[in-house]
């Protein structure tokens, strides 16, 4: 009897859950009649989602109407729309007491969801794959950038090494230069006081 409460407030949440599916699938299934033209797997989808809801309300006559509508639907290209209808007629099937073909369906919709993993798996190994190509290209880009930098480094040491030391060099020039110039002075200054006595001695002699 604690229980009762729970159960009831579950079915409602059902039920309310069930009407508004048969509100959104009413209001779709009125896109298809309006555009008959539209993409085949539109109505295989529609047409397989009202089936299940069919049968979760139990209408079971109207269930096998749809599925059998759906199954007239050929080239379709998406295979989540072909498992969902698989498992809608093994619910289908299950629900008659067929139990061979409910499980020849469970058997169908377990090969689609298969390879509906193995895709999503290969999806995911192809952006993984992608990503590292993508994060190999980078860091390959930024230790080339960093090498470049590296070298630039390198290069503006070397030519501010260069340039000092032609500075230092001309420095060095000047300063000789100017030791040779003040020597040579001394030297004229010398000879100059040299000349002077020598004309005093003659005058003198």
């Amino acid at each position: 009897q604690t229980q009762q409460p729970g159960g009831l407030s579950a079915r409602l949440d059902r039920l309310h859950k069930l009407e508004e599916a048969h509100k959104y699938i009413d209001r779709a299934m009125q896109y298809m009649v309006a555009y008959p033209d539209c993409d085949p797997s539109v109505k295989f989808y529609l047409k397989s989602l009202a089936a299940g809801l069919a049968l979760d309300e139990g209408h079971i006559d109207d269930a096998a109407q749809l599925l059998k509508e759906v199954e007239s639907i050929t080239e379709i290209q998406i295979p989540r729309y072909k498992m969902l209808h698989y498992k809608r007629l093994q619910h289908y099937a299950a629900i008659r007491g067929n139990w061979q073909d409910a499980y020849r369906y469970m058997s169908k919709a377990d090969e689609y969801e298969d390879s509906l993993r193995s895709n999503i798996t290969e999806n995911n190994v192809n952006e993984m794959r992608f990503r590292y190509l993508q994060d190999t290209t980078l860091l390959h880009q930024q230790i080339l950038i960093a090498e470049y930098g590296e070298e630039s480094l390198k290069q503006r040491n070397l030519i501010v090494m260069i340039l000092s030391l032609a500075i230092i060099a001309g420095l060095i020039s000047i300063v000789i230069i100017m030791v040779l110039r003040h020597r040579a002075h001394k030297h004229i200054a010398k000879q100059l006081v040299e000349i002077a006595k020598l004309r005093m001695d003659v005058i003198r002699n």
